[in-house]
């Protein structure tokens, strides 16, 4: 009798898995490009002088900076754009603008000479984790869709600039920046795709309005050779990316990493930010409106590098707390006037196997919040995309098990799967049922 050595997996509520930078250097998404149809060119010695790439990013100096070297351009900023920001959000996820420390290693590279692949990579429903191009302001610029597959636009997540907030703080637009245009003119590019091709604006250098676009919103001029062109409806950037990538864990890998220094919050249901201004040459004010009355969220960057966040919300006192990047928040007094925010797991409750190394993921889930509409009963109820590595040696199998947290706090499990053989996505539709008894001693259906 052959001996099944599994290896459970369990998704803790709504499927709490980490969702926003995954750069991973040690695993393979199983979705990445296949091996590139030609050889990479030979690397050449660096340019004594800027190489074109820079033009763009040259027009926002100093706030931005480029290197390079034989191979790639580094653009170098705060993550901070000289416009102003978040005004009109009307969905918001009470994230507000933070610097980001996009420089030494941690800066953004474009490959000097972009190679085409062998098959376009599309963005549709792919790559929903971190960006796919840098403007010349030197913020990126996400999928059009968030990482819940939304496209961000259509639903208020966006302000005027087409940006918003991550849930470090990031503030990155998921709309070409077309407003870029005023500072560039027509003959620069208004952003480079991380595959290292250039994004123009509506129109050519020349003014013409551009023809015989392919599917990725790209095509090739003597003129220009293989170029991208923005859009004022989806794609709106790029439909994918003509030039290799490596995909790792639904993003463009390498890419930098945003660091939070507080916890990220819920949305904040029926707000609408109706102003933003900076105070002084460290401190900045958000103001909103929900329910009636004006909140505000001011904060700065304190002589010793922690964060001063004062929160009022109507009639109520303010709350001052303070953040100490890579440390906790410091305990306080008083009323709290913000909407309570979820709980942080312990390390026990992360979909890790107990030595660490096992590793659970899903491009489509958002860590600690609710699951999307689509993979519950209340929409189409097919199955969240699921991948997974780092599995022990001479394992043979899996187990898949769903628990849930009930408005008590017990932990009950609903359903479990014991036949994954490999990694793999699950499918739309079970192909297969095996029924378990669950937490209330019923038959459960695994998916």
């Amino acid at each position: 009798m052959k001996i099944l050595t599994p290896v459970a997996i369990t998704l803790f509520g709504c499927f709490q898995l980490h969702a926003h930078d995954l750069s991973d250097p040690d695993g393979q998404h199983p979705h990445a490009h296949d091996k590139p149809a030609q050889p990479t060119p030979v690397s050449a010695p660096a340019p004594k002088s800027a190489p074109p790439q820079a033009a763009p990013f040259a027009m926002f100096a100093p706030a931005v900076k480029t290197r390079w070297d034989e191979k790639f351009l580094f653009i170098e900023s705060n993550g901070l754009p000289a416009h102003n920001m978040m005004v009109g959000i009307t969905a918001w996820q009470q994230q507000v603008p933070l610097p980001q420390n996009y420089t030494g290693a941690n800066a953004w590279q474009l490959p000097l000479v972009p190679v085409p692949a062998r098959e376009p990579a599309t963005i549709r429903d792919r790559f929903l984790r971190g960006a796919i191009a840098i403007a010349a302001n030197g913020i990126p610029i996400f999928n059009p869709q968030n990482n819940r597959g939304e496209i961000s636009l259509d639903i208020g997540e966006l302000d005027q600039w087409g940006g918003h907030c991550g849930r470090a703080d990031d503030y990155h637009y998921h709309a070409a920046p077309l407003h870029l245009g005023k500072v560039l003119g027509p003959k620069l590019p208004i952003a480079y795709a991380l595959d290292g091709y250039p994004v123009y604006g509506l129109t050519e250098p020349d003014g013409s309005q551009p023809k015989g676009l392919d599917t990725l919103n790209g095509h090739t001029t003597p003129a220009l050779g293989y170029h991208y062109h923005a859009s004022e409806k989806y794609p709106f950037v790029i439909g994918g990316f003509h030039g290799q990538v490596t995909e790792r864990e639904g993003q463009v890998d390498p890419q930098p990493r945003a660091t939070p220094v507080r916890e990220s919050l819920q949305a904040l249901k029926g707000a609408r930010i109706t102003g933003f201004e900076k105070q002084g040459t460290a401190g900045y004010n958000l103001t909103y409106t929900v329910g009636g009355e004006t909140g505000a969220v001011a904060y700065s960057i304190l002589p010793n590098e922690n964060y001063q966040f004062d929160f009022t919300q109507g009639k109520k006192s303010k709350t001052t707390e303070t953040y100490t990047p890579g440390g906790k928040r410091p305990p306080r007094d008083g009323a709290n006037t913000r909407p309570k925010v979820r709980e942080e797991p312990a390390a026990g409750d992360q979909p890790r196997s107990s030595n660490g190394t096992f590793l659970l993921t899903s491009p489509v889930v958002e860590d600690k919040a609710e699951l999307p509409k689509k993979f519950t009963g209340d929409g189409a109820g097919i199955s969240p995309p699921l991948a997974w590595k780092g599995a022990p040696a001479g394992t043979r199998g899996y187990a898949l098990i769903m628990d849930h947290m009930d408005p008590k706090g017990e932990m009950k499990w609903r359903w479990e799967d014991r036949q994954l053989d490999q990694p793999r996505h699950l499918p739309v539709k079970p192909c297969h049922a095996h029924y378990r008894r669950n937490s209330a001693l019923r038959a459960s259906r695994t998916v």
